[in-house]
């Protein structure tokens, strides 16, 4: 080691206590920058606890690091300039010369199994940093995938290796690009309750259009995620100091033969990584019923990168066990419908899917000083309860397909995207498809952009004749207090103004998506809060008042629309139903349940109701199911009300009737509404019949069983 700086010796010994200084100088800004930041946070809460003063946008502003810098932020800070002080001792720079020269000798001893520990050793700091940013809502991955994770990481590792043929470029490049990776997924599983996707690249647009309504702040996961990157850089550049006193080169092969290694190597990985996939899966290890938990169980990286096998292979639809087209026809033999309640001219038929609608009382022991649930509670209808959504605290398009087509995303990639990813058309089977064949005419309308999601495309694909979005209203602006959500009762105004257009010699089907409810829920000043909760639930308290305010607003917003369609002359049925938990759902979860299955089922449970304003022959009104499947939704109210039936929605409603949960489970295993998994047993055949119809409607290569989807008053040369 001395001969490499004995030539060099004094500019070496310049250079080193320049670069302190400097070092130390930005420490010094960086810590006095910090204790600002905090002092005028600590004036911002003066001025509110003492002189009672209603801190405006324009006070928050003088006072931003209220919402930048965290308390725990701020000690890790401090804490991580005091070590940056030590670092630049020279006592710790003695002991790390030291430690460099026996580092030195082991590298030119071992130098291959040397660079073998150390890329290990980076890909498992890299799979730690990038399950931290999951860890607030999911348990770390079990220890064999934990390993089959590093694996992964080590096989990107290696093929960027084979490209730069440079191990300090190589551990950069990738360190930092999972480093942005894992902020990305932080906030994504913060705001959306589930983790990063492959498919959300394509849902980019629309998560820029709801994220731009939240506040980032730097919390605790995000400093760790931080800390884990700098120790990464740290000993990559220790490890940069000891490549250039070895003065070990690797030599570097021509530009062709690496792209042919590169190649090989891809090709091998690929094929490897998909016959894992199909181990695990026959395993029981990579089969789980949704994203949730196959993070939770297989980790992030290896979840990530199966979904993206099978995005590039276009494997959005997994064919159940056994499906033929011929095993299908035989499961409909005999297989038979009743005849409809109903006869022409049949009611017109509006379907809510309510933005963030849900009851916190289902997991969350709480005390309000207002009741916001009460006009559903007393509401008076055919049918209401709780259906069991595919997502906690996000994935509004998931629940859209589901309750427009009633197929289980079970049987697809999961936690796909469906309208970004699936091809549609007008013969898709969906709500749409079976109401256009008894002669309705759907129109569906949405306060926010139609690019969101691609929804002004894939509308038109399903059948809707007229949509509306945003850019259409009479008023484009909507909101209370600081709230600029569009507001479920204005939203209904431009609803009633378009529906009334239609041809009133057809019944109308009408589609409305809110987003009144939609997050972030610490947008208006607290004064404007009309719920409040009497117990104390920890830092979300404040967000939780503003959020039970606005569905406070939803709870009013039933009485309205029941109110106004039950004085119309024209025979009306409402389905309304909430897309999914609010975003910070398991923050507030307190309730005990026997297991994690039970609690998961519990947060996607959301409110759901079957109104009419005319009276059902033989139908029981008012009954009240505990939950049911979203998928099972819009068969129950078609039932309920007495339409013409399908085979398809018949196959829906015996495990609705049967409490089995579509999205939860397949030809082999199901779950039940109480969160119980059992063999397939004796419903082994409904089970079947469903997800053998629903792969048959939306598998590819399949030949389509026209008859099981169309209403039994409409003959197959009608429905054409």
């Amino acid at each position: 080691m001395s001969k490499v700086f004995n030539g060099r010796k004094d500019i070496m010994l310049n250079k080193g206590m320049y670069v302190r200084i400097l070092f130390r100088v930005v420490l010094f800004f960086l810590l006095m920058s910090l204790i600002l930041i905090r002092i005028s946070s600590g004036i911002r809460s003066i001025l509110i606890s003492v002189s009672s003063v209603i801190v405006g946008k324009e006070l928050d502003l003088l006072f931003w690091g209220n919402y930048l810098v965290s308390n725990r932020f701020f000690i890790v800070s401090i804490l991580a300039v005091f070590f940056g002080f030590i670092l630049t001792t020279d006592l710790f720079l003695g002991l790390f010369h030291r430690f460099e020269g026996f580092c030195v000798h082991l590298i030119t001893e071992n130098k291959t199994i040397y660079f073998i520990i150390l890329s290990v050793v980076i890909c498992t700091a890299d799979v730690i940093m990038i399950e931290l940013s999951t860890i607030s809502i999911y348990s770390g991955p079990e220890t064999l995938t934990y390993c089959l994770n590093i694996v992964l990481v080590l096989v990107f590792f290696l093929f960027l290796f084979s490209i730069f043929q440079n191990w300090i470029l190589t551990s950069v490049i990738l360190t930092t690009v999972l480093f942005l990776i894992s902020i990305v997924n932080h906030y994504v599983t913060l705001f959306h309750g589930v983790a990063l996707n492959p498919q959300d690249i394509s849902d980019a647009g629309t998560a820029y259009n709801v994220i731009s309504g939240y506040k980032l702040t730097i919390d605790g996961g995000i400093v760790k995620i931080v800390i884990i990157y700098g120790l990464i850089l740290l000993f990559i550049f220790f490890q940069h100091r000891i490549n250039c006193i070895s003065n070990s080169v690797i030599m570097k092969p021509g530009l062709k033969k690496r792209m042919i290694i590169c190649f090989i190597g891809v090709v091998i990985s690929l094929f490897s990584f998909l016959n894992l996939i199909k181990l695990l899966d026959s395993d029981g290890i990579g089969a789980d019923w949704s994203w949730e938990y196959s993070i939770s169980k297989n980790g992030f990286i290896f979840e990530f990168t199966k979904a993206g096998m099978k995005i590039l292979l276009q494997e959005f639809v997994e064919c159940p066990n056994g499906y033929t087209d011929n095993n299908t026809k035989q499961l409909l033999l005999n297989y038979n419908t009743n005849d409809p309640v109903l006869t022409e001219p049949y009611p017109d038929i509006i379907f809510i899917l309510n933005e963030s609608w849900y009851d916190l009382s289902l997991v969350c022991d709480i005390d309000t000083d207002v009741d916001y649930m009460e006009n559903f509670k007393k509401l008076n209808c055919i049918s209401k309860g709780y259906a069991v959504v595919p997502n906690i605290g996000g994935g509004t398009n998931r629940s859209e397909y589901e309750f427009l087509t009633s197929n289980s995303l079970s049987i697809l990639q999961k936690d796909i995207t469906p309208f970004n990813w699936l091809k549609f058309n007008n013969e898709t089977y969906s709500s749409i498809y079976y109401l256009r064949k008894l002669g309705y005419l759907p129109m569906a309308i949405h306060c926010a952009p139609g690019s969101n999601y691609r929804r002004d495309r894939v509308w038109q694909e399903l059948g809707f004749e007229r949509t509306y979005f945003i850019d259409s209203f009479s008023e484009q602006e909507s909101g209370y207090g600081e709230r600029n959500k569009y507001l479920d009762k204005d939203l209904l105004d431009e609803f009633q103004s378009k529906f009334s257009e239609l041809d009133n010699d057809k019944p109308h089907f009408g589609y409305i998506l809110t987003i009144q409810n939609h997050g972030p829920y610490d947008i208006s000043d607290r004064s404007y809060d009309t719920v409040h909760v009497k117990n104390d639930l920890g830092k979300s308290t404040e967000e939780i008042n503003e959020y039970l305010t606005s569905i406070k607003l939803t709870d009013d917003f039933i009485d309205t629309i029941t109110d106004y369609y039950s004085k119309v002359d024209r025979k009306t049925i409402i389905v309304m139903v909430g897309d999914h938990a609010p975003s910070f759902i398991k923050d507030v979860a307190n309730k005990k349940f026997e297991n994690e299955l039970q609690l998961e089922i519990a947060e996607k449970s959301t409110p759901y109701f079957i109104w009419t304003n005319f009276e059902i022959d033989n139908r029981e009104s008012g009954s009240e199911k505990n939950r049911i499947d979203l998928c099972a939704l819009a068969p129950l109210a078609l039932e309920c009300t007495g339409l013409p039936e399908t085979q398809f929605y018949n196959s829906v409603l015996d495990l609705e009737k049967n409490n089995i949960l579509h999205s939860s489970s397949n030809v082999e295993s199901y779950v039940t509404n109480e969160g119980k998994v059992n063999d397939a047993g004796k419903y082994e055949e409904i089970l079947r019949r469903y997800f053998y119809l629903e792969y048959n409607s939306i598998g590819i290569g399949t030949e389509r069983i026209e008859d099981a989807f169309i209403p039994k008053t409409v003959s197959k040369t009608e429905g054409e």
